[in-house]
């Protein structure tokens, strides 16, 4: 019996000792910074992860960190929110059945959800099948309501035969989300006007683009993809998707026609965007939604307001590559 149970001690710290060798493996050991809404955030990415430059032309200029899988195609996005403005009360529920709804699953059940802590935040995560661009993709989306404010992280991971194996490493980096700053200051104070941002107001509506992509339609048609933020200033009821006639856009020249979404596709971000611009705004409200355009061929455009709308406005010029078409949603 003494032979057996010094074995078993001598075995426990062996077990331990490579558990944690393991565990080390799984996430970058640099902690990426995460800021926005006066909010402070730490992350360590899944192994293999780097930060994305243009994260914000991706995800849209909400987003508030981006980032993608050195050997896959598979990224994602993170948005931060104050506390206040989410309602925590059957989030997890709540958010469940949207997901089914959005991603059209016949079960509500047929989205996973697991409510857990992180760091002794609550936390919930859903994993469903969605779109990223032309592709379907396991989509891993995790809420954590800490201290101060809210981290919402959505994976976007390729179906290929590491899925599974990816999963374990998304599941250790969101395990070292943690809140380390809150400026209450910076909150309530708007943010610097950016030196790209293009943004147009009259006494109707003000809107600003907020970010553009290409995204796959039917035939292997690509789509030109206009994110926008537009609040109604008017006392008149208005739907968003209206003042896509008081813009123009142009590649050589030639005007570019209006797109729709194919219904074959289930991506979650595009779908809400398109049904968002559908929705009557009153006075004050403000929405996030999207344009879609046919597009001819990977080229630049030229955007342009309707002078007696939106007077003094110049000519924008909007950048497009053969890169930037491959981060679509």
């Amino acid at each position: 019996m003494k032979k057996k149970h010094r074995f078993i001690l001598l075995m426990i710290p062996l077990s331990i000792f490579f558990l944690f060798g393991c565990s080390k493996e799984v996430i970058e050991t640099n902690k990426q910074t995460i800021e926005g809404e006066g909010l402070t955030y730490h992350l360590q990415l899944p192994r293999g992860w780097k930060k994305q430059a243009n994260y914000q032309t991706i995800y849209g200029r909400q987003s508030a960190f981006g980032a993608e899988d050195t050997k896959s195609k598979s990224g994602m996005s993170v948005l931060l929110f104050p506390k206040e403005g989410v309602d925590q009360k059957g989030f997890g529920e709540r958010t469940r059945k949207e997901l089914a709804e959005k991603n059209n699953y016949k079960k509500v059940d047929g989205v996973y959800l697991k409510e857990y802590t992180i760091n002794e935040a609550p936390a919930y995560k859903f994993t469903f099948e969605t779109r990223f661009g032309d592709q379907k993709v396991w989509s891993h989306f995790y809420a954590i309501f800490t201290k101060n404010g809210v981290i919402e992280v959505m994976f976007y991971s390729a179906q290929d035969t590491a899925y599974k194996e990816r999963a374990k490493l998304i599941d250790a980096s969101m395990d070292t989300v943690k809140e380390i700053a809150y400026d209450e200051v910076a909150n309530s104070a708007k943010d610097e006007e950016n030196s790209d941002k293009i943004e147009v107001e009259n006494n109707e509506l003000s809107a600003v683009i907020t970010g553009i992509r290409t995204i796959s339609g039917k035939h292997a048609e690509k789509i030109f993809v206009l994110r926008y933020q537009l609040t109604n200033l008017s006392d008149q009821v208005i739907k968003p998707v209206e003042w896509q006639k008081f813009i123009e856009l142009k590649q050589q020249g030639v005007l570019l026609e209006k797109a729709t979404l194919p219904e074959s596709t289930t991506s979650f971000d595009t779908k809400e965007l398109v049904d968002a611009g559908e929705k009557e705004l009153n006075k004050g409200e403000s929405v996030e939604s999207v344009l879609l355009y046919r597009l001819p061929e990977i080229v630049n455009i030229q955007l342009t307001f309707d002078s007696t709308h939106f007077p003094r406005q110049k000519t924008y010029t909007l950048l497009l590559s053969n890169k930037e078409e491959k981060n679509n949603e």
